[in-house]
């Protein structure tokens, strides 16, 4: 991934790992309600394990490379829709300029 493409890395993309998340979850819950194989639900869960630690180095290496392209969504109220599900800088520190770039 050329450096272009790593600092305008979306943090929406989190969201696949929730909605992935979310479909494991519900078919675990027919396998055991319904009393069928588990088996698409053990192939589901490695999957989103998987994405979410691909996920996570590439936003990690964006978070050490382009750390103001990183705390730039978070400041734009359009933006932030999408970043709502992480913790804000305030909520643990107890300055965000003690914490934050």
């Amino acid at each position: 991934m050329n450096d272009n493409r790593l600092e305008n890395f979306p943090v929406s993309f989190f969201a696949m790992v929730m909605g992935m998340a979310g479909i494991t979850i519900a078919w675990q819950k027919c396998a055991t309600l319904l009393h069928f194989g588990g088996s698409v639900y053990a192939l589901l869960v490695p999957f989103t394990l998987a994405i979410f630690a691909v996920l996570s180095v590439l936003y990690g290496f964006k978070l050490l490379r382009y750390r103001k392209a990183v705390s730039r969504p978070g400041s734009c109220t359009t933006r932030s829709s999408s970043t709502s599900f992480l913790p804000s800088p305030s909520a643990c520190c107890s300055s965000p300029s003690s914490c934050c770039p």
